[in-house]
């Protein structure tokens, strides 16, 4: 089934030509504004010198807005064309269908052989020839190209698949560390929230004791950076430096979080742990 193709839209026509090589090499200056870009095509040989922007705000007589109907721009399109018709059968364009769009090369006809254009970096090293492609090349060609594009998406779900378990990862930290600030903000039976985070500072070795979690970190207990045991039913966790230290570090910014809607003066640890707890419900807050 054909895909339906999208009509290419004024972005689509100026991210080619700023990020193109091809008119790079041919002198062309690239200018980063807040907005977009200016662009300057110095006059060569066979072509016009030429300004443009694709920002807006830049518009101007001498500087025209980047898009179809920019004489410049129809003319360096125009010639792009002749130069692909001028070779006929000697150029092929290729092209694999994918989720969004499609995978695009070129299979040009040189002395050596053909060889298939991937990338404006290869344009400099290709010097095309009047030589006929065959059916045979073509077909090759096609296939690579399709053998290329399936080895690029493998490695695009690799790294999908990477994230997505490193992310997996983290969220279990994450879990960990609000799971055990909210322990320690109960093992320290104050009533205000400011007072127990002080408690947790001046006397950090009387808060490395066992600390019991929620049942459901029994089954991360093998993917956490720190020992979980799972006994009697109950999940526990004895604490270390580093791990107390994170957990004191989400307080603080909990708590500042929470004072734009209550004075840090006047929250008490039970705001704050169900700050903690919410959270878990409704995404990361801190």
């Amino acid at each position: 089934m054909a895909q339906k193709k999208q009509p290419a839209k004024a972005e689509d026509l100026q991210k080619a030509i700023v990020e193109s090589v091809y008119l790079q090499s041919m002198g062309m200056k690239v200018q980063k504004i807040s907005d977009g870009y200016i662009v300057n095509m110095p006059a060569g040989e066979k072509t016009r010198g030429w300004q443009g922007t694709t920002a807006r705000s830049a518009v101007s007589m001498e500087q025209p807005f980047i898009t179809w109907g920019h004489k410049a721009i129809d003319s360096l399109l125009e010639e792009m064309t002749d130069r692909l018709q001028a070779y006929g059968s000697c150029v092929r364009r290729l092209s694999v269908p994918l989720a969004e769009g499609e995978a695009v090369s070129y299979l040009v006809a040189t002395e050596q052989g053909p060889v298939q254009v991937t990338s404006y970096e290869m344009l400099s090293q290709v010097k095309p020839a009047q030589i006929p492609l065959t059916e045979a090349e073509i077909e090759k060609a096609q296939r690579q190209l399709s053998q290329l594009v399936a080895e690029e998406e493998r490695h695009y779900r690799q790294r999908a698949q990477v994230a997505q378990v490193n992310e997996e990862c983290a969220r279990i930290q994450r879990d960990l560390v609000r799971y055990v600030a909210i322990a320690l903000l109960e093992k320290t039976g104050e009533e205000f929230a400011q007072q127990a985070i002080r408690e947790l500072e001046d006397h950090p070795r009387k808060t490395y004791k066992t600390l019991k979690l929620p049942l459901k970190m029994q089954a991360y207990r093998n993917r956490t950076l720190f020992t979980v045991s799972y006994t009697g039913g109950e999940v526990y966790i004895t604490t270390t430096p580093v791990l107390n230290g994170a957990a004191v570090a989400l307080c603080h910014r909990a708590s500042a979080k929470l004072a734009k809607h209550k004075k840090k003066k006047e929250q008490t640890c039970r705001d704050l742990i169900d700050y903690l707890q919410n959270m878990d419900r409704n995404g990361r807050r801190g």
